[in-house]
């Protein structure tokens, strides 16, 4: 499925099948990336359910082979975030969460995460809608979307090894070797986008979106075995 307010440019996926449904950012706030992020809770409306499981990827990611561990899901996995890891580290004021919540609570990253749909129920839209409405403005560094999310689901989240969210720009470059011998999702937060010509992964992305073009229907697309990406041939500078 394709959530877009604008479904007039729309026709290149559902020629291949995808679903396209419009879909508004899902709070009216002036920060424009909020109002994008926001549109992430469409995933928690009822027309979702169904699909029994949803990924869920940021568009800034590369995808380097199978990741079941993520698809064995109860109710929600998730990956701590590369820098703001607990409740602490996220909210900027004590109240009122510190009489309800740990503040070592893992928070988790926004850009990678999985969930079985049988958490959704008519009113999870509205109620994390409320939630984000309520506590937008205790949230550190603009992350209100993931943080709701955290909030709403703090005591329901299993948290996953660093390999299937790996955010390049946060690992030190001493760890980089290992980390991409072992990462199944790359994750390109901040501006050195993986689409950027000088980015050193652009030749990989570039291959795949060609392949896009060769998709004739999603439902037909057969799973792919490990990659190997020769991870000793990049030099990250």
């Amino acid at each position: 499925m394709l959530l877009t307010p604008d479904v007039e440019d729309a026709d290149w996926f559902q020629d291949r099948g995808v679903i396209v449904k419009q879909a508004f950012p899902a709070l009216d706030v002036w920060q424009r990336r909020e109002r994008v992020y926001s549109s992430k809770l469409h995933l928690f409306t009822e027309d979702m359910k169904r699909w029994q499981r949803i990924v869920y990827l940021d568009s800034d990611i590369l995808i380097r082979g199978p990741f079941p561990e993520l698809l064995d899901v109860e109710y929600i996995n998730a990956i701590t975030g590369p820098v703001w890891k607990t409740f602490k580290d996220r909210f900027k004021g004590k109240e009122p969460f510190w009489n309800k919540f740990s503040p070592d609570i893992p928070a988790f990253n926004g850009g990678v995460w999985c969930f079985n749909t049988d958490i959704i129920d008519k009113d999870t839209f509205r109620t994390l809608q409320k939630l984000c409405r309520k506590y937008r403005w205790n949230f550190f560094c603009g992350g209100a979307i993931e943080c709701t999310l955290s909030l709403f689901f703090y005591d329901r989240v299993k948290f996953l090894p660093r390999k299937y969210n790996c955010c390049l720009p946060f690992i030190q470059y001493r760890e980089r070797e290992n980390a991409l011998k072992e990462a199944r999702i790359l994750h390109f937060v901040g501006a050195n986008k993986c689409w950027k010509a000088d980015n050193v992964f652009y030749a990989w992305y570039s291959r795949n979106l060609a392949k896009a073009d060769k998709i004739k229907d999603v439902s037909e697309v057969q799973p792919v075995d490990e990659i190997d990406w020769g991870v000793r041939d990049i030099k990250l500078l």
